[in-house]
């Protein structure tokens, strides 16, 4: 239930209206939760946000004051407890060391209610100067749109961070590949390396099993 307050401005010229809406008591200590907004200039623009904040609270949408949690803590809570026990061993490790090489030196100190889409399409550009690529950049971006989700979530911030933040696109490569002739002369010249090194660079040509493949090959 939602109470309506004419009440005089800060300015103490004219008035303004606020709202309080009340939300139970606390479990743990019995007191009333009350949630009061001020400073509307009509009645009907108080009654708009009381009922979009009714809406918020019934949906656990609501977020009635962001969390002062600096990024670092925040993105080693969201590394152990939602994403270690959803991927694998390897695909963890990876995102750990993401997080650990890459954002943490950039994003650490802040807290996370501060950082913006802005800083991070900024950062993007960093590292594109620095000379990483668009694929390394759309990895960063998969990392952190994850983790605005889980804070938003845990109700630690009001708004996406990662809203309409675009990761740089692919940019089309020439890749100069040998002929047949060429393929043919360096395993000509491999045989002289041992087996399993000829073995592995004739099936990278004839198959084009990935480097992963191979490697696992025993």
């Amino acid at each position: 239930m939602a109470y309506f307050r004419k009440v005089q401005a800060k300015n103490k010229k004219g008035y303004t209206w606020s709202f309080t809406i009340e939300l139970g008591r606390d479990s743990s200590t019995g007191k009333r939760k009350q949630i009061t907004r001020r400073g509307f200039k009509s009645k009907k623009e108080a009654e708009l946000a009381a009922h979009q904040m009714t809406i918020d609270v019934d949906n656990e949408t609501f977020v009635n004051e962001e969390k002062n949690i600096l990024f670092i803590n925040f993105i080693t809570d969201h590394l152990h407890i939602i994403a270690e026990p959803s991927v694998k061993a390897s695909t963890f490790r990876g995102y750990k060391s993401a997080v650990e090489k890459r954002l943490i030196p950039k994003f650490g100190h802040m807290k996370i209610k501060d950082l913006s889409g802005k800083m991070i399409s900024t950062y993007y550009n960093e590292l594109l100067k620095e000379g990483l690529t668009e694929e390394f950049i759309q990895y960063i971006h998969a990392v952190l749109k994850n983790a605005s989700k889980t804070a938003i979530d845990w109700k630690y911030i009001k708004n996406d961070f990662m809203n309409n933040v675009k990761a740089p696109r692919r940019q089309k490569k020439n890749v100069e590949t040998w002929s047949i002739e060429e393929c043919n002369t360096f395993l000509n010249r491999m045989r002289d390396q041992k087996d399993h090194i000829f073995i592995l660079y004739y099936l990278a040509i004839y198959t084009g099993m990935r480097r992963g493949e191979l490697l696992r090959i025993k």
